[in-house]
């Protein structure tokens, strides 16, 4: 699945076949924000998927920030 514009944000939707596997992803997309200084807002549910959305908050919009980190978390 590819990221989408939704609600002024990028959006992606993931789905592991565990709960495990779905932690060990987000710690690795944790360790790319935090080198980037920028943060994805997550929600899981039924526990094994992710919706994962980007926006720059004190910018009010995306911006190049936000496609530089989902670039980085499509690698991952």
């Amino acid at each position: 699945m590819k990221w989408i514009i939704e609600n002024n944000r990028l959006t992606k939707q993931f789905e592991f076949k565990t709960q495990t596997q779905l932690c060990e992803f987000l710690l690795k997309v944790a360790q790319q924000a935090d080198a980037v200084g920028h943060h994805p807002d997550v929600s899981i549910y039924k526990c094994s998927k992710m919706k994962m959305e980007l926006t720059t908050h004190d910018q009010g919009k995306i911006t190049e920030l936000d496609y530089k980190l989902a670039a980085l978390i499509d690698l991952i």
